[in-house]
């Protein structure tokens, strides 16, 4: 068993919201048994602010070899930056 870093993703908040996606794969061969996402940094909105959100999307396998994770910030937070393990 092993972790295979996948790509780091920053997005930024906005209204509509800004979506990001980071997907790891596993070495040619091999089978992914499941995985995790990691939260980087991520900047506070100003205090009192409610409208910052982070709604995760997605988070699971892609398929037999992949795992994947869909994020998207909504809101003033200045910034959120991931990444997903396999």
């Amino acid at each position: 068993m092993y972790y295979n870093p996948g790509n780091e993703v920053s997005i930024l908040g906005t209204v509509t919201g800004t979506p990001g996606n980071s997907t790891a794969t596993c070495q040619p061969g091999d089978i992914a048994i499941g995985g995790n996402f990691d939260v980087i940094s991520y900047n506070l909105p100003v205090v009192g602010d409610p409208t910052a959100n982070v709604v995760i999307l997605y988070d699971g396998n892609e398929g037999f070899d992949k795992y994947s994770t869909d994020v998207t910030l909504f809101g003033n937070a200045n910034q959120l930056t991931f990444t997903t393990k396999v």
